[in-house]
């Protein structure tokens, strides 16, 4: 990854001019490598046109186990890439001590995470179906694999069964 190269090999510590929010510097740093149409800052994602208002509605977004759900990232900084792709950069820390939180844990914290919805707003809108999570940590990325009591099986209602987890299986062409 290039942004590793230029920050000596780590993520932690990056930094941008003029930018404080954590997803807004991540996001600075990716638009360079990336062909986009659109960004928008932290927080802005509906008023500065990334993603609609009903985006972020419970009926519109739905877990793997078929349980309503809230948009991959709430705040986070956005980019829509020049094939339709939605980023959506939640990035808590550059110093990358995030323990708590769904990807975090004191062995091995975080940075922040990337929402990644493959056909940006269009259906199905499901976690863990076209919307993926990739995991920021101080040396790379890597995508979100099931650790703990959380699953990746299609039609599993458990609780557990949220779809935050499948990145792996899609990378490795699994089934689940």
């Amino acid at each position: 990854m290039m942004i590793l190269a230029e920050n000596r090999g780590t993520i932690k510590g990056l930094t941008y001019p003029g930018q404080s929010y954590a997803s807004d510097i991540y996001k600075y740093h990716l638009i360079q490598k990336l062909k986009y149409t659109k960004i928008c800052r932290e927080g802005h994602s509906i008023d500065q046109g990334c993603i609609p208002d009903y985006y972020y509605s419970k009926q519109n977004n739905k877990k793997l186990n078929g349980q309503d759900a809230y948009a991959p990232v709430m705040g986070g900084s956005y980019i829509i890439l020049k094939n339709g792709v939605h980023l959506a950069i939640n990035a808590v820390d550059t110093n990358c001590n995030e323990t708590a939180g769904s990807f975090g844990s004191v062995a091995n914290p975080v940075c922040g995470a990337i929402a990644v919805d493959v056909n940006g707003i269009k259906g199905p809108n499901t976690l863990g179906i076209d919307m993926y999570y990739i995991v920021i940590y101080e040396n790379g990325i890597k995508p979100a694999s099931t650790t703990g009591p959380y699953l990746c099986k299609r039609g599993d209602t458990s609780v557990y069964n949220d779809g935050r987890y499948c990145a792996i299986k899609v990378l490795m062409n699994e089934d689940y």
